[in-house]
C-alpha cells in the first residue's frame, strides 16, 4: 500500500510542498487508499497555516474527480497514459544492466534503515532527514578514490554503495523536483 507521504508528492506542487510541511512524521509510514484519504489522515487541517475551507477544497477536489495538473505538472508522470508509449520504456531490459550494484543497493538500504530502526524489516526513504544536494555525492567520490588508493577495500566498498544512494536520491529529487529542487522553477 502506498504511504500518505507517497501520495501527496502526486499533488501539484505548491498543495504538495504544503501538505508534506504540515504532514505529521507518521506520514512516512501510514498507508492510506488515495490522495484524498491521505490528506484526511496527514493531519489537522485547522492547525495548517492554510486552513480547514482550503484542504476541504482540495479534497472535494480529488473525490469528485475535478483536481486538475497544468501541462507541466502531468508531465511528472513516471510513465506515458498511452499504452503504445508506455511499452517503449525497457525496463525488464534495464534491470538486469547493474544486478549486482542492485543486490549490493538493497542491502546497504536495509543495513542503513536498521541502524536507525534495529528491529526494521522493510525500508523506508525518510526524504526529508537528509536532503542530498549533490555535494554529497561529490564527498563518497573522493571517500571512495581515497579509499581505492589507500587499498582500504572495506571503506572502498562502504563509499561505492554510498555513492549508489546519494546518485540514485540526486537523480530522483532532480527529476520529481523535491527539495531542495522544487523551487527552480519559480525563479
Amino acid at each position: 500500500m502506498i504511504t500518505i507521504q507517497q501520495h501527496f508528492k502526486k499533488l501539484k506542487p505548491s498543495h504538495r510542498d504544503a501538505a508534506l510541511s504540515n504532514m505529521e512524521p507518521k506520514g512516512m509510514i501510514t498507508p492510506a487508499i488515495d490522495i484524498a484519504s491521505a490528506l484526511k489522515r496527514g493531519f489537522d487541517w485547522d492547525s495548517t497555516p492554510q486552513g480547514h475551507a482550503f484542504w476541504g477544497d482540495i479534497c472535494r477536489q480529488l473525490t469528485r474527480g475535478e483536481y486538475t495538473f497544468t501541462e507541466e505538472e502531468s508531465k511528472r508522470q513516471i510513465f506515458p497514459e498511452n499504452d503504445e508509449e508506455r511499452q517503449k520504456y525497457p525496463l525488464a531490459q534495464t534491470a538486469l544492466f547493474f544486478a549486482v550494484a542492485d543486490a549490493e543497493f538493497s542491502k546497504f538500504c536495509l543495513t542503513n534503515q536498521q541502524k536507525h530502526c534495529p528491529d526494521a524489516t522493510k525500508v523506508i526513504w525518510a526524504e526529508d532527514q537528509s536532503v542530498g544536494d549533490g555535494s554529497q555525492l561529490l564527498r563518497h567520490i573522493i571517500e571512495f578514490l581515497q579509499a581505492v588508493k589507500d587499498r582500504d577495500w572495506e571503506k572502498a566498498d562502504r563509499e561505492a554503495k554510498a555513492l549508489d544512494w546519494r546518485g540514485r536520491e540526486l537523480s530522483e529529487r532532480w527529476h520529481t523536483r523535491m527539495p531542495p529542487f522544487n523551487n527552480l522553477l519559480d525563479k
